[in-house]
Order: C-alpha cells, then sequence, then structure tokens
C-alpha cells in the first residue's frame, strides 16, 4: 500500500470496523527512494495522520522479498 507520507508499507492486520484504516508496516520511502527503518504503525489509533492511498504492485519498485516483513514480530 502506498500512504499519503509517500511510504510504502504491508498491511499486518486489518481493522474489522475500519477496513480502510488497517494496522500496517512501513517500510520504503517514495520520496527519497530508499529504504526506512520499519516502522509499525495503526492508522485507526486517535492521532493518526497517515492514511492509504493507493495500492502498489511490487514489481514496480523492485520488491522481491515482502514475505519477511509479514514474518517479522510485529512488536
Amino acid at each position: 500500500m502506498k500512504l499519503q507520507s509517500g511510504k510504502l508499507a504491508v498491511v499486518l492486520e486489518q481493522n474489522a470496523t475500519a477496513l480502510t484504516a488497517p494496522r500496517v508496516r512501513a517500510f520504503y520511502s517514495t520520496k527519497s527512494q530508499m529504504p526506512i527503518p520499519t516502522q509499525v504503525l495503526d492508522l485507526s489509533s486517535p492521532g493518526a495522520t497517515d492514511r492509504i492511498i493507493g495500492r502498489e504492485d511490487p514489481a514496480t519498485w523492485g520488491f522481491q522479498k515482502l514475505d519477511e516483513l509479514w514474518q517479522t514480530p510485529a512488536g
């Protein structure tokens, strides 16, 4: 997913009451076009300023190991 902040993220956990506000792991900045330290963001939490603005094809960005982002503990 692409976030309003310009970060790319994978969905870790859906929110049953707000499907457009899941828990995500951000891992890449489209602004700097570089990986960033992973961040777990709860888009439904009070005060959350980021939101999903679109879906990105991993092949467009050359990501080959996205499975590792889902397997790493959410912490």
